[in-house]
């Protein structure tokens, strides 16, 4: 398997890869605005490689940066405009056609609509 694709990971893969990250947060291994250490990265791919055989740290980085891209982008809509919020079933921000139309200009803001984000309950706490 070629693990420099985007879409290497599996739904399993994705919860471990999330796992190991919130290990790191809990082990003192991200510092500052979420930057995890050479050590932190060690471990995760050790971690990793256990479910993905052969997956590269390199894959692993780019993976944790659009999560985090991600996570602030969600994080961001929900605390910074009116009308929007997280529905914790569909795993998807909720809000009106209204409020939707207030942002319709904002890239990120148009990506993540009707997108499911079935990571960021648990991310969120540590983002």
């Amino acid at each position: 398997m070629d693990h420099d694709d985007r879409s290497v990971m599996t739904v399993a893969q994705n919860n471990q890869f999330v796992q190991s990250i919130i290990q790191q947060y809990d082990n003192g291994n991200i510092v500052g605005h979420m930057t995890i250490t050479k050590q932190g990265w060690r471990q995760i791919a050790t971690t990793m490689n256990t479910v993905a055989p052969g997956i590269r740290v390199c894959s692993l980085k780019m993976r944790y940066r659009r999560l985090t891209v991600q996570c602030q982008w969600v994080h961001n809509l929900l605390n910074t405009h009116v009308g929007f919020t997280w529905n914790e079933e569909t795993n998807a921000i909720d809000a009106s056609e209204n409020a939707w139309d207030t942002v319709r200009n904002d890239r990120q803001f148009r990506s993540i609509r009707g997108r499911s984000f079935p990571l960021y309950a648990r991310l969120r706490v540590h983002f």
